[in-house]
């Protein structure tokens, strides 16, 4: 062999050489890539994932404030109403007040505070059915008997420092924290 033949051989030794190392370099380049766009894509999607986590949270506390929100709205509400009609119920009971419910006041009222002297204090006409109530008690001594400027719903004892008052505000005043969950119960929950 020739050194012409030798240089040729050593020529397309060192071509088909290179050609391999070429082709290995394109096979590890894609591998490289594919391996940089798998970690990549991984990295995508976790983020993805994190992003839709924290993103349903987001939307879970702001559902949540919102209903906290309109859960207050509506208690807010539910007092307004309780108010309302407490309001009303006082407005319109000293008008509902009969003479029987005097009679059975100024009983209940001196019974309550003994026999002591005293200022019985009734709506305009009802000084009849208070004597009334008086007459069929055991009494030392007769409470004096007032009546109000204008109509209370009911009556007030006064004795001394001493106040009775058995008016239908009053009344309902001393009822309200055992009547209100009832009514609300009522009025706000179908029952």
């Amino acid at each position: 062999m020739g050194l012409d033949e030798l240089l040729r051989v050593l020529r397309e030794e060192a071509a088909h050489e290179a050609r391999s190392i070429e082709e290995e370099a394109v096979r590890e380049a894609a591998r490289v890539v594919a391996d940089a766009r798998a970690r990549a894509e991984s990295l995508r999607e976790a983020a993805l994932a994190r992003e839709a986590e924290a993103g349903a949270a987001r939307v879970r506390a702001a559902r949540d404030a919102a209903g906290r929100a309109l859960e207050r709205a509506l208690l807010g509400e539910e007092r307004r109403q309780l108010d309302a009609l407490r309001s009303e119920a006082v407005s319109r009971l000293p008008r509902a007040v009969s003479a029987a419910d005097v009679e059975r006041f100024v009983a209940e009222l001196v019974r309550e505070a003994g026999t002591v002297e005293a200022v019985l204090i009734v709506d305009p006409g009802s000084t009849a059915a208070a004597r009334r109530a008086l007459a069929g008690l055991p009494l030392r001594a007769e409470p004096k008997i007032l009546e109000a400027a204008a109509p209370r719903g009911g009556v007030e004892l006064v004795t001394g420092a001493l106040v009775l008052d058995d008016t239908v505000a009053a009344r309902l005043e001393r009822a309200w924290p055992q009547v209100e969950p009832e009514l609300a119960g009522i009025l706000f929950s179908g029952g």
